[in-house]
């Protein structure tokens, strides 16, 4: 079936709503037969998002992230396809690869208003294709909403961390001189300065 052909059905179309209990991941697709207007509205947009990425077929993983655009619902709507080692989902487009909530929030919300801004999860849950919980956010607003869903890297979470909450504590109070302190904590001049003048663990207190 055609764009044009899907077109001119809905206008022709007296069945109105959907019977069918079908469901694909999660997501119910346009497949009744005969065709209801509300799965040929659903199936038209899709194929205009289809046309809109110029690529001649969907794969799985893009069939289910255009269906999860027609979504209404406040729960997340969970990447049901492997992640990458970052825990990130992405998808193959045409030249390049895209994570899938930043597909997601493109479609749903417009293109990035700027370079510096990225897709921030409201629910923190990478994983997470809900519409609703995906927007663009600068950087340090990103940043800010993973430290509020404790989702972010820092401190002994970070596993480049050398030191403890503990011990940072007591380098910003301890007498002496920048390299005994180094020496006793093992790490470098540079680092004591830079835990001392606040450059490194600013968010510890």
């Amino acid at each position: 079936m055609t764009l044009s052909e899907a077109q001119r059905l809905l206008r022709q179309t007296k069945r109105k709503k959907c019977r069918s209990a079908a469901a694909y991941k999660g997501i119910r697709p346009p497949r009744c037969n005969p065709k209801c207007a509300a799965c040929l509205a659903t199936w038209i947009r899709r194929e205009e998002r289809r046309q809109a990425l110029g690529v001649d077929r969907m794969t799985e993983a893009l069939e289910w992230l255009n269906a999860a655009l027609d979504v209404e619902q406040d729960a997340c709507l969970i990447w049901p396809f492997p992640k990458e080692d970052n825990g990130y989902a992405r998808v193959q487009l045409t030249g390049e690869r895209v994570g899938a909530h930043a597909f997601i929030c493109r479609h749903a919300h417009g293109p990035a208003p700027s370079p510096e801004h990225e897709v921030a999860h409201s629910c923190g849950r990478r994983v997470c294709c809900n519409k609703r919980h995906v927007r663009w956010a600068t950087s340090q607003e990103n940043n800010q909403e993973k430290i509020r869903h404790g989702t972010i890297a820092r401190g002994r979470r970070n596993p480049r961390a050398r030191l403890t909450e503990d011990e940072v504590r007591a380098i910003r109070v301890a007498p002496g001189y920048l390299r005994e302190i180094a020496d006793k904590y093992g790490i470098s001049i540079s680092g004591v300065y830079h835990v001392r003048a606040g450059h490194t663990w600013a968010w510890l207190t």
